[in-house]
C-alpha cells in the first residue's frame, strides 16, 4: 500500500483566490483603530486605543489578533500604571514577538512607552523613556517603533501641537535591544531655535542603514503661526545628516499649512511622502504627495482631492507595491452640513516616477462623518493584497474598529472607483539646523491591569476549513467550510454545499462568500492516505554473553505507537532471557505484528563483510575487513588473492585490515577473492568466502 502525496498546487479547476473581507469588531464601548500588522502565520494583529470620554480621562491600549480568514484568535485589554494614549504596533519577526509605542499621560507631560508582547499578547516588559528629561512632551503627540535587526529596534516620538516655548516639543529617536535596554537616544532640539514646536508623523528605516523621520514644524511667521511639513534625516546612530521643511510657497496672507504624515521608499533612495496641505484661508484641504531623492530634494509634489465634490482630504499611510509603485491610504469629507456630507475612505496605488494613478477605489461612503483612518492603517500582505485600518465614528460614541482585506487591486467586493485630481504644488524649501542632544533617562512600568475582552461581535464569523490531514482507506472523509454568515460556497470539486464528503485523496479547495457583506473567503486543505505501519525488528547481542541482556530495536514506518510483548512502548528494549519477541506498531489505520528472536545458543556473533572499499584516506571505508568484530570468536585468520592467485594480503586480526597495498604499492583496482576461517566458542571451525572491489 502507497502513501499518496499531493504538492500544494493551484488546482486545474481554478485558482487559489485571495482573501478579501470587511471585518467590524462591534463592541459596546469607544475604541479606536491604530494599527494594524500581519503576523505569524499570516494573521493579523490589530492594536485599539480604549478611549474613555472626558477630558483627562485614563485611556488604554487593546490587542485583537484574528486568523488570516476573519476570525478572532484573542482580544486583550492592557492598563498600565497611568493613562496612555494612540499608540503605534510592529512584529518584530526575527524575535517572534510584537512591540507597541504609545505615550502616558502623566499630569501635563507626555512620556513615551515601549512594551514587548510575545505572540499569546502576554506582557514580556515594559519601559518609559523621559520621566525626568526633556522628552517630555507637553501635548498629544504620536509614537512611532519599528524593528531594525534580529536583536534591535527604535522609537520615534513628538509633540502633538503648538504651545509656548518650553522646551518640550521637541522629536526623539531612541534605539533599544530586545530586553528593552536602551543603547542611545537623541532628542533633536527645536526648541533650542526659540519657540518652535514639532508633530511626528512616521519613521522610516532607510536602505542606506540610517533613519528618515517626517512630521510638521510650527514657529511664529509675519503674519502668525507657520506649519510647514517637516523631514529629518539621520545617520544610523541618530545623528542628523539633513533637515528640511518644506512650505507651500503662497502670495495668501496666511501662507497654507503642509505636514507630512507617512513615509515609503519605493526605490533605493527615493522617498514617498504623503500628508495634507490645509488653506486655512480658503477653507481648503487637500492630500500632500511628495517624491524626493535622499538629499531632501523634491521630484514631485502635488495635491490631491476627490473628482466630483468639494472634500476636505488627508492622505495617511503608505506601502510599497512594487518597485516605482506604493499605495496611499487617506480619508475625506465633503463640505456641506453634517447631515448629507460624503465621507469616504480610500486606497489609491501611485506611480512615483510618473505620479500616475493606477487604481483608486473608496470604501464605506457614508452620508455623515462617522470614519477616521488611524496613522499606521495600511499593510500590504503575504497574498499582494492590502489590510486597511480604519474607526468607525469619529466622534468616539461606540466606535468600532474595521480591517479591510482587499486584493492586490484594491478590491473587496463592496468598494466604488474613485477619482483623484492631481494638481502640482509649488513648494518653498528650507534647511535648518538643530542640535541632537543625548538622552539617558529610562525606567520600568508595570501592567495595572491585563484582562481579555469577550465583548466583540464580529460582523462576520470567518472561516476555519475542518478535515483533511492523513486519512485511513476507504476514504471518507468530511470537509466543513461552514460560515454562519455565508451565501454561497464553491469547492474545486464542483459542490456547492458548505461541507463535502471526500473519497478519494488529493488537494481541496473552497471559496466561501458573502456579497451582502464584501467576504470572499478561499482556503485549502489535503487529504493523504495512511497505510497500517510496516517496519524491522532487530536483536543487537555483543552483550549477550558478557552481561546477560540484549538490546532489541523496531524501526518502524508511518508508526504512531509500539507495544512489545513484554509490555513495553518505546522503539528499543533490553531483554535478559533468549526467545522469540514480538512488538506491535500501530498508527489509526491499522497494526502489524513483528517478531524477533534471541537465540537460546547463547553467544552467536555473525561476521559481516564489506563488498568494495576505497582506500584514499578519508576515513571513511578506507580498510577492507569484518564491519563489526566478534571477540568470542578464536583463530580467525583473513586471506585476500587477485585475480591471478596471488596472496595480496593476510591478517589474523579481525581489526587489522587490507589497506588496498600489494608488494609496497596501492593495488589495482579490480574484483579481489577473500577467504576468511574462524572458530566459534563452540570449538566449531567455520570459514567464510566472498568477492571485495577495491575502489579508488
Amino acid at each position: 500500500m502507497r502513501l499518496f502525496l499531493f504538492s500544494l498546487l493551484v488546482l486545474a479547476n481554478g485558482p487559489v483566490f485571495a482573501q478579501q473581507f470587511v471585518q467590524e469588531f462591534r463592541t459596546n464601548r469607544d475604541d479606536a483603530a491604530s494599527a494594524v500588522q500581519q503576523v505569524e502565520n499570516q494573521e493579523y494583529l490589530m492594536l485599539n486605543y480604549r478611549l474613555a470620554l472626558g477630558i483627562g480621562a485614563p485611556g488604554s491600549l487593546n490587542l485583537t489578533k484574528m486568523s488570516n480568514l476573519g476570525r478572532q484568535r484573542w482580544s486583550r485589554d492592557y492598563d498600565f500604571e497611568f493613562p496612555v494614549s494612540n499608540g503605534d504596533l510592529a512584529y518584530w519577526r526575527e524575535k517572534g514577538t510584537y512591540l507597541v509605542s504609545t505615550m502616558a499621560a502623566v499630569d501635563t507631560a507626555r512620556d513615551k512607552i515601549v512594551a514587548r508582547f510575545d505572540i499569546g499578547g502576554s506582557l514580556v516588559w515594559a519601559r518609559r523613556l523621559g520621566a525626568a528629561s526633556p522628552v517630555q512632551f507637553e501635548n498629544t503627540g504620536r509614537t512611532k517603533v519599528l524593528p531594525v535587526s534580529d536583536s534591535t529596534f527604535v522609537v520615534a516620538a513628538g509633540a502633538g501641537g503648538f504651545a509656548s516655548a518650553t522646551g518640550d516639543n521637541d522629536l526623539m529617536l531612541a534605539k533599544l535591544d530586545a530586553d528593552g535596554n536602551l543603547l542611545w537616544a537623541r532628542s533633536y532640539c527645536f526648541s533650542c531655535l526659540g519657540d518652535f514646536e514639532t508633530l511626528l508623523g512616521d519613521l522610516l528605516y532607510t536602505s542606506d542603514g540610517g533613519f528618515l523621520l517626517s512630521g510638521g514644524l510650527y514657529y511664529p511667521g509675519p503674519t502668525g503661526i507657520r506649519q510647514e511639513a517637516l523631514l529629518l534625516k539621520t545617520d544610523g546612530d541618530g545623528q542628523i545628516i539633513w533637515l528640511k521643511s518644506y512650505a507651500a510657497s503662497s502670495m495668501a496672507p496666511i501662507a497654507p499649512n503642509l505636514i507630512a504624515w507617512n513615509l515609503a521608499e519605493p526605490k533605493p533612495g527615493q522617498y514617498a511622502v504623503t500628508g495634507a496641505f490645509n488653506d486655512a484661508a480658503n477653507a481648503n484641504a487637500d492630500g500632500l504627495f511628495m517624491t524626493l531623492n535622499d538629499t531632501g530634494a523634491v521630484y514631485f509634489s502635488t495635491r490631491w482631492n476627490v473628482v466630483g465634490g468639494d472634500f476636505q482630504v488627508s492622505t495617511f499611510d503608505l506601502a510599497v507595491r512594487d518597485t516605482g509603485t506604493v499605495v496611499m491610504a487617506g480619508s475625506t469629507v465633503e463640505n456641506t452640513t453634517p447631515s448629507v456630507a460624503r465621507e469616504f475612505n480610500f486606497l489609491a496605488a501611485v506611480s512615483t516616477d510618473t505620479l500616475g494613478v493606477l487604481w483608486a477605489k473608496n470604501y464605506f461612503e457614508e452620508i455623515a462623518a462617522g470614519i477616521l483612518t488611524p496613522y499606521h492603517a495600511l499593510i500590504k500582505t503575504a497574498d499582494n493584497g492590502y489590510g486597511y485600518f480604519i474607526s468607525t465614528d469619529t466622534v468616539f460614541v461606540n466606535s468600532n474598529a474595521v480591517l479591510v482585506k482587499t486584493d492586490k487591486t484594491g478590491a473587496t467586493g463592496c468598494e466604488q472607483d474613485l477619482a483623484l485630481r492631481v494638481d502640482t504644488l509649488l513648494l518653498d524649501i528650507r534647511s535648518w539646523a538643530v542640535p541632537a542632544v543625548d538622552l539617558a533617562d529610562i525606567d520600568t512600568i508595570e501592567l495595572k491591569d491585563e484582562q481579555a475582552f469577550t465583548g466583540i461581535n464580529p460582523t462576520m464569523e470567518g472561516l476555519e476549513l475542518t478535515g483533511g490531514g492523513l486519512a485511513c482507506l476507504p476514504l471518507s472523509e468530511l470537509l466543513d467550510a461552514t460560515v454562519q454568515e455565508a451565501e454561497s460556497y464553491s469547492w474545486s470539486t464542483g459542490e456547492t454545499t458548505p461541507a463535502i464528503t471526500a473519497t478519494m485523496p488529493g488537494q481541496f479547495t473552497v471559496l466561501v462568500s458573502s456579497q451582502s457583506l464584501c467576504f470572499s473567503l478561499p482556503d485549502t486543505t489535503s487529504i493523504n492516505v495512511l497505510p497500517p505501519p510496516t517496519g524491522t525488528a532487530v536483536a543487537d547481542l555483543d552483550s549477550l554473553c558478557e552481561d546477560n541482556q540484549a538490546l532489541l530495536f523496531a524501526n518502524g514506518i508511518l508508526t504512531f505507537s509500539y507495544l512489545w510483548s513484554t509490555g513495553e512502548v518505546t522503539p528499543q528494549i533490553i531483554v535478559s532471557n533468549t526467545g522469540t519477541y514480538t512488538v506491535t506498531l500501530t498508527n489509526p489505520c491499522g497494526s502489524t505484528a513483528i517478531s524477533v528472536d534471541v537465540p537460546r545458543t547463547g553467544c552467536i556473533c555473525n561476521l559481516v563483510f564489506p563488498n568494495a572499499f576505497t582506500p584514499d584516506n578519508d576515513t571513511h571505508n578506507d580498510r577492507f575487513q569484518p564491519a563489526f568484530p566478534c571477540p568470542n570468536l578464536t583463530e580467525f585468520q583473513l586471506l585476500v588473492y587477485n585475480r591471478w592467485g596471488e596472496n595480496v594480503f593476510e591478517t589474523r586480526s579481525q581489526t587489522q585490515g587490507w589497506e588496498g597495498q600489494f608488494n609496497g604499492e596501492p593495488a589495482v583496482s579490480d574484483v579481489y577473492a577473500w577467504y576468511a576461517t574462524f572458530k566459534t566458542p563452540e570449538g566449531e571451525l567455520k570459514t567464510m568466502k566472498g568477492d571485495v572491489t577495491l575502489l579508488r
